[in-house]
């Protein structure tokens, strides 16, 4: 069977827009570059890219789409993280039981699709619209964050010098009242909003890092670092309190390392916090672990292993002795995977001990 990109070439040829001795030209410069076939075409001037829309509307049954009259609702947005939405230049449109609707400027990405179907367990149903309309409209439906925080930091630099937070003392934040409430320190606000932020983008560490002329934010979502946003020098140590108050750690520590905890509670769910501070040659950093206890009851089989694989493992997993290794990089899924085989296991017949240091989840019968 054809694939997209093979069909497209087959359109392109037939419909006379290039010949096959461009195309080879096409598919090296497209290897060269690492661009989509799509791109070198419209960047090459060989076709344009309503055209493109149109063909493969006539030809392959993509629907076009004018997402300028489509206003779409929150729930249906927050289905695809953002970093998803502005790496792949699509926005998820609508949802009707098991499909989602993803507008695309290149619904021929195979990649694009595959990942879709994996973060979403949805079926995916694409559509073409320009690449145009599709940034206008993730400019439009994730900008709410960074101007918040702009506003935020605002305030938090007009306050600086006058706010204490060393006088609180709590375990449970609840997260939806805090950022509801105009009269909270700035410094507050901040550090909930980061924490708001980092969960709506399903990130699994928040790093905050002091730098020589700024205090850096940056989010880890799928293994790998993204920057958020900068907090001015003067903040810095007002956060950094706010941080430790919460985690209960030592305020007046600041030369060696401190770990805590502390947990938030967001939309009735609560979410545990692992806290990490380490000194360095500009202030203390932070790296706060976010723990939610939904992904320790994901279940072996939706971890995404083959059947092949899955069974192997099961087998593993019920033998009474030996040992199973797991490994990987930050944010690969250890930690789920045995989470996840200790909620299997964890039977009233069995006495389990886990030993970690730090203890990342507690597990009640654990």
């Amino acid at each position: 069977m054809a694939t997209l990109q093979e069909k497209l070439i087959e359109i392109l040829i037939k419909n006379e827009f290039l010949t096959s001795h461009q195309m080879e030209k096409v598919l090296k410069s497209q290897k060269e570059k690492g661009m989509s076939i799509k791109q070198i075409l419209i960047s090459e001037g060989f076709i344009k890219e309503e055209e493109l829309i149109s063909l493969l509307a006539r030809e392959l049954y993509i629907p076009p789409l004018d997402l300028s009259r489509y206003k779409i609702n929150k729930e249906t947005i927050d289905l695809i993280p953002e970093r998803v939405v502005r790496q792949y230049h699509l926005i998820a449109i609508s949802k009707i039981g098991n499909m989602l609707t993803v507008a695309m400027s290149d619904p021929l990405n195979i990649f694009a699709l595959d990942d879709l179907k994996a973060l979403t367990n949805y079926e995916i149903q694409p559509v073409i619209c320009l690449e145009a309309e599709i940034n206008k409209a993730i400019s439009n439906y994730y900008k709410s964050d960074k101007e918040t925080i702009s506003d935020i930091l605002k305030d938090a630099d007009e306050a600086t010098g006058v706010i204490d937070v060393t006088g609180e003392e709590e375990s449970t934040i609840n997260l939806g009242v805090t950022l509801g409430e105009s009269k909270k320190a700035p410094i507050v606000k901040i550090v909930d909003l980061m924490i708001a932020q980092a969960l709506k983008r399903r990130a699994s560490d928040i790093h905050i890092e002091p730098e020589e002329k700024k205090m850096r934010v940056r989010y880890r979502i799928d293994g790998e670092l993204y920057d958020a946003f900068n907090l001015s020098k003067t903040n810095q140590n007002a956060v950094l309190a706010r941080l430790k108050i919460i985690s209960g750690l030592n305020i007046t520590e600041s030369r060696l390392p401190q770990d805590g905890r502390f947990k938030i509670r967001m939309e009735n769910k609560e979410i545990d916090f692992r806290v990490s501070a380490l000194p360095t040659i500009f202030g203390q950093k932070f790296v706060l672990r976010i723990l939610d206890k939904t992904n320790i009851n994901i279940g072996l089989e939706n971890l995404g292993f083959s059947k092949r694989s899955l069974s192997l493992f099961e087998q593993a997993v019920n033998k009474p002795y030996g040992m199973i290794l797991v490994t990987g990089p930050t944010g690969s899924g250890k930690s789920t995977t045995l989470y996840s085989v200790l909620s299997r296991l964890n039977t009233p017949d069995r006495n389990i001990i886990t030993v970690e240091d730090p203890v990342e989840y507690q597990v009640e019968g654990i």
